[in-house]
Protein backbone atom coordinates (compact mmCIF):
# COMPACT_ATOMS: atom_id res chain seq x y z
CA UNK A 1 0.00 0.00 0.00
CA UNK A 2 1.27 3.30 -0.90
CA UNK A 3 1.18 6.20 1.41
CA UNK A 4 0.38 9.12 -1.04
CA UNK A 5 -3.85 8.50 -0.17
CA UNK A 6 -5.50 10.54 -3.12
CA UNK A 7 -9.31 11.73 -2.07
CA UNK A 8 -11.88 10.82 -4.16
CA UNK A 9 -13.79 7.67 -4.98
CA UNK A 10 -12.26 4.43 -5.71
CA UNK A 11 -13.23 1.18 -7.78
CA UNK A 12 -13.85 -1.79 -5.82
CA UNK A 13 -12.62 -5.65 -6.76
CA UNK A 14 -12.36 -8.96 -4.43
CA UNK A 15 -10.94 -11.69 -6.00
CA UNK A 16 -11.24 -9.91 -8.91
CA UNK A 17 -14.53 -9.70 -8.96
CA UNK A 18 -15.90 -6.22 -9.85
CA UNK A 19 -17.65 -4.73 -6.52
CA UNK A 20 -18.47 -0.92 -7.74
CA UNK A 21 -17.58 2.22 -7.26
CA UNK A 22 -17.02 3.87 -3.93
CA UNK A 23 -18.51 6.88 -2.23
CA UNK A 24 -15.71 8.90 -1.09
CA UNK A 25 -12.52 6.85 -0.70
CA UNK A 26 -12.43 4.02 2.49
CA UNK A 27 -11.55 3.49 5.81
CA UNK A 28 -8.92 1.68 7.63
CA UNK A 29 -10.01 0.73 11.06
CA UNK A 30 -7.60 -1.15 13.73
CA UNK A 31 -9.17 -2.40 16.82
CA UNK A 32 -6.45 -3.19 19.40
CA UNK A 33 -6.69 -5.95 21.73
CA UNK A 34 -5.85 -6.27 25.24
CA UNK A 35 -6.20 -7.48 28.73
CA UNK A 36 -5.98 -4.37 31.41
CA UNK A 37 -4.53 -5.40 34.91
CA UNK A 38 -6.17 -3.03 37.45
CA UNK A 39 -5.09 -3.84 41.09
CA UNK A 40 -5.35 -0.78 42.46
CA UNK A 41 -7.31 -0.51 45.77
CA UNK A 42 -10.53 0.32 43.85
CA UNK A 43 -9.99 -2.02 40.83
CA UNK A 44 -10.57 1.34 38.47
CA UNK A 45 -7.03 2.55 37.48
CA UNK A 46 -5.23 0.44 34.40
CA UNK A 47 -1.45 -0.24 35.98
CA UNK A 48 -0.30 -2.53 33.23
CA UNK A 49 -2.06 -4.57 30.89
CA UNK A 50 -1.37 -7.46 28.43
CA UNK A 51 -0.99 -6.59 24.65
CA UNK A 52 -3.11 -9.39 22.86
CA UNK A 53 -2.46 -8.55 19.31
CA UNK A 54 -5.18 -6.13 16.95
CA UNK A 55 -7.86 -6.31 14.26
CA UNK A 56 -8.18 -4.18 11.10
CA UNK A 57 -10.94 -3.68 9.00
CA UNK A 58 -11.47 -1.48 5.65
CA UNK A 59 -14.94 -0.64 5.22
CA UNK A 60 -16.76 2.10 2.35
CA UNK A 61 -19.72 3.06 0.86
CA UNK A 62 -20.55 1.56 -2.91
CA UNK A 63 -22.48 3.47 -4.95
CA UNK A 64 -23.24 1.94 -8.29
CA UNK A 65 -22.33 -1.45 -7.22
CA UNK A 66 -22.68 -4.60 -9.22
CA UNK A 67 -25.39 -7.13 -7.97
CA UNK A 68 -23.66 -9.77 -9.75
CA UNK A 69 -20.54 -9.14 -8.41
CA UNK A 70 -21.72 -8.41 -4.89
CA UNK A 71 -23.68 -11.62 -4.82
CA UNK A 72 -20.71 -13.60 -5.42
CA UNK A 73 -18.44 -11.31 -3.12
CA UNK A 74 -21.11 -12.46 -0.39
CA UNK A 75 -21.55 -15.58 -0.93
CA UNK A 76 -17.98 -16.76 -2.48
CA UNK A 77 -15.68 -17.64 0.75
CA UNK A 78 -18.92 -19.24 2.13
CA UNK A 79 -19.60 -21.61 -0.31
CA UNK A 80 -19.78 -20.18 -4.11
CA UNK A 81 -23.57 -19.98 -4.01
CA UNK A 82 -25.75 -17.35 -3.43
CA UNK A 83 -27.67 -18.74 0.07
CA UNK A 84 -25.47 -21.63 0.43
CA UNK A 85 -24.09 -21.96 3.65
CA UNK A 86 -21.00 -24.52 3.29
CA UNK A 87 -17.35 -24.28 4.08
CA UNK A 88 -17.85 -24.26 8.03
CA UNK A 89 -14.74 -25.00 10.42
CA UNK A 90 -12.65 -23.89 6.84
CA UNK A 91 -9.76 -21.55 7.59
CA UNK A 92 -9.57 -18.32 6.17
CA UNK A 93 -6.27 -18.28 5.35
CA UNK A 94 -5.24 -21.51 5.13
CA UNK A 95 -8.71 -22.45 3.77
CA UNK A 96 -7.94 -20.00 0.82
CA UNK A 97 -11.09 -18.23 1.58
CA UNK A 98 -9.43 -14.55 1.76
CA UNK A 99 -8.66 -12.88 -1.39
CA UNK A 100 -7.05 -9.83 -2.72
CA UNK A 101 -9.19 -6.94 -1.96
CA UNK A 102 -7.71 -4.08 -4.23
CA UNK A 103 -9.06 -0.33 -4.33
CA UNK A 104 -8.09 1.46 -7.22
CA UNK A 105 -8.58 5.75 -7.13
CA UNK A 106 -10.49 6.35 -10.00
CA UNK A 107 -8.79 9.10 -11.84
CA UNK A 108 -4.85 8.74 -10.62
CA UNK A 109 -4.71 4.97 -10.49
CA UNK A 110 -3.73 4.49 -7.48
CA UNK A 111 -4.13 1.42 -6.11
CA UNK A 112 -4.55 0.12 -2.29
CA UNK A 113 -4.08 -3.79 -1.86
CA UNK A 114 -5.02 -5.93 0.85
CA UNK A 115 -4.14 -9.66 0.21
CA UNK A 116 -5.79 -11.44 2.59
CA UNK A 117 -9.47 -9.71 2.89
CA UNK A 118 -12.28 -11.85 3.70
CA UNK A 119 -16.37 -9.89 3.47
CA UNK A 120 -17.60 -9.12 6.89
CA UNK A 121 -20.91 -8.19 5.82
CA UNK A 122 -22.41 -9.12 9.24
CA UNK A 123 -24.90 -6.06 9.62
CA UNK A 124 -25.09 -5.48 5.67
CA UNK A 125 -28.12 -5.41 3.73
CA UNK A 126 -28.84 -4.45 -0.05
CA UNK A 127 -31.76 -3.68 -1.97
CA UNK A 128 -33.10 -4.41 -4.96
CA UNK A 129 -35.23 -1.43 -5.83
CA UNK A 130 -35.38 1.80 -7.89
CA UNK A 131 -33.04 4.25 -5.31
CA UNK A 132 -29.85 4.93 -5.62
CA UNK A 133 -28.11 1.71 -4.54
CA UNK A 134 -25.61 2.59 -1.58
CA UNK A 135 -24.54 -0.07 0.35
CA UNK A 136 -21.71 -0.17 3.22
CA UNK A 137 -19.46 -2.79 2.97
CA UNK A 138 -16.55 -4.06 5.44
CA UNK A 139 -14.11 -6.48 4.79
CA UNK A 140 -11.53 -7.91 7.98
CA UNK A 141 -8.30 -7.76 6.47
CA UNK A 142 -6.23 -10.81 7.84
CA UNK A 143 -2.42 -10.39 8.32
CA UNK A 144 0.08 -12.66 5.85
CA UNK A 145 0.89 -15.38 8.22
CA UNK A 146 4.63 -15.50 6.44
CA UNK A 147 5.46 -11.99 7.21
CA UNK A 148 2.37 -11.21 9.64
CA UNK A 149 1.79 -7.65 7.71
CA UNK A 150 -1.44 -6.72 6.89
CA UNK A 151 -0.35 -4.79 3.82
CA UNK A 152 2.91 -4.63 1.40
Amino acid sequence: MAYGFVAGAYTATWNAITLGSTLQGFDIRPQHHRDDSRIDAMGDTVVDGVYRGYNISVSFQLSDWSTSGLEEALSLPYGGTPGLVANVGALFVAGGLAKTLALTHIVSGNDYSFTHAIPDFEHGAYSLNNHMRVMTCRFLILPDPTTNKFWT
